[in-house]
């Protein structure tokens, strides 16, 4: 989930920094996580988007269930909840403990607070699936929204261990410095909204590329002059790895 914010100084994304022991530990992200049962029981509670829409922009059978994990997921992550609920903004926090230790279930989050998922606060932005060889290997797809208003981004100090809002460009120069390691992915996300002024003309992109349709992109990773390099469909030398 790209979460992002206007500023004074331009447009913003919340970036999460990853425990040691986790898939891509130590690596700078956007929070997420993955798709589990729990969220496919719930989907009656998504506004915004029809099954039949979600099923054809995400090109699946069950695509109200990514809609679900995505906003548990950030939920979970960061307390920003991409959905209207009865809950006192006092006892969030209280909930989301409760999620991440499992002594909560989203089905029970969902009906005990009357939680309705705002679905079409997510905006579709690209589908990345791991290079073949890798030792763990996912399928990825990228969401952006906007932090709605009130609301706080905090990591939850499990999994992540740092948070902070850079704008792309920030942090992609941090990146070039050493300052933060990320990976392929990330990066190229960050580049496609570097040149965005605000979240309007970021989620404006995204919404442009869905209706072109999201392709799935799968990098290669092939060693070049003893270097590792990731290559893109369409660049020189994929076709041949």
């Amino acid at each position: 989930m790209v979460l992002l914010r206007d500023t004074p100084q331009g447009v913003e994304t919340f970036l999460v920094r990853r425990h040691g022991s986790t898939a891509f530990g130590d690596m700078w992200a956007f929070p997420g996580g993955v798709v589990d049962g729990d969220d496919a029981r719930v989907v009656d509670a998504c506004d915004g988007m029809s099954g039949t829409e979600a099923n054809q922009l995400l090109d699946v059978r069950n695509g109200l269930t990514y809609f679900s994990a995505a906003i548990r997921e950030v939920f979970e992550e960061t307390s920003v909840l991409l959905a209207t609920s009865s809950a006192e903004p006092a006892s969030l926090r209280r909930h989301r403990d409760g999620l991440n230790d499992g002594s909560l279930r989203w089905p029970e989050f969902v009906v005990s607070t009357n939680a309705r998922l705002d679905c079409s606060a997510l905006h579709y932005l690209s589908y990345w699936i791991t290079p073949e060889g890798m030792p763990k290997r996912f399928a990825t797809r990228f969401f952006a929204a906007r932090l709605p208003h009130g609301q706080l981004a905090e990591h939850c100090g499990g999994e992540l261990i740092e948070s902070a809002w850079q704008s792309p460009a920030a942090a992609l120069e941090a990146h070039e410095a050493g300052r933060l390691p990320m990976i392929f992915p990330t990066l190229r996300t960050l580049e496609q909204l570097r040149d965005a002024d605000s979240v309007d003309e970021a989620l404006d992109l995204a919404d442009r590329l869905a209706a072109r349709g999201i392709d799935e992109i799968l990098p290669r990773a092939v060693m070049v002059d003893g270097e590792r390099r990731v290559l893109m469909p369409g660049e020189p030398g994929y076709a041949d790895s």
